[in-house]
């Protein structure tokens, strides 16, 4: 099966369980919860069956459209496609989660909503890390910097330790999600997703710097031979 149809086909099982449930959900219910785990948010019915819903319906045809019309010229071709698929179908899975969360909490199961948001935060850094080595140049998805855009081998130079960077923060998170106090989780996450950047950004920064500076001893080769 095409992942296109796989992320479509979780968009219709969010809808389907919201439109199911939807009958036993209070008018107004939590939506919402700050970095202590507590809820401070609320809205309707309405807008937590269809929320979630909708915006993976934008993130599954942004993913599809985008691609089409990215002015970045892309170094792998066609292998583009199942890489932005499956990271389109993580991000999809990863709102299922959310929205099975948001209703399910309303609904008076026995969830914990911030340790099952971190774990699930976790395991998309760790799936969205895992195939960032496979992207090749484009405007869309992974490390997108102008000196990455620029430069086909410090593009793929960035992916491959920035995937492995990613995976490894992943980790990080999930465990933290299952060990730590739930008034813990969403700062650790902030405290590993500010560390991930700045290697992320950082690494690419020197690969780009190292590449310019034995372009430049080349080019004194050259003209001084």
């Amino acid at each position: 099966m095409s992942s296109r149809w796989i992320g479509l086909g979780l968009i219709l099982a969010m809808t389907v369980f919201g439109i199911v449930v939807s009958s036993a959900l209070p008018e107004h219910m939590p939506i919402h919860w700050g970095l202590n785990g507590e809820v401070d948010g609320y809205g309707s019915r309405t807008v937590a069956v269809w929320l979630i819903p909708g915006i993976g319906l934008v993130v599954w045809l942004l993913f599809i459209l985008l691609p089409r019309i990215d002015p970045v010229p892309t170094d792998r071709g066609a292998s583009m496609r199942p890489t932005l698929g499956r990271y389109s179908n993580a991000l999809l899975l990863f709102l299922a989660v959310v929205h099975g969360v948001i209703l399910g909490s309303a609904l008076g199961w026995p969830v914990s909503v911030t340790r099952t948001i971190g774990l699930g935060v976790g395991l998309l850094f760790v799936a969205l890390g895992s195939e960032m080595g496979r992207l090749g140049r484009n405007s869309i998805a992974g490390i997108r910097l102008p000196w990455t855009l620029a430069d086909a081998e410090v593009w793929h130079e960035s992916h491959r330790i920035g995937g492995r960077i990613m995976l490894i923060s992943g980790v990080l998170i999930a465990l933290g999600s299952l060990v730590l106090p739930p008034v813990g989780v969403a700062g650790a996450i902030g405290v590993v997703v500010i560390g991930m950047l700045i290697g992320m950004i950082g690494y690419s920064y020197g690969v780009a710097m190292k590449k310019r500076r034995t372009t430049a001893s080349i080019d004194d080769i050259h003209k001084n031979p």
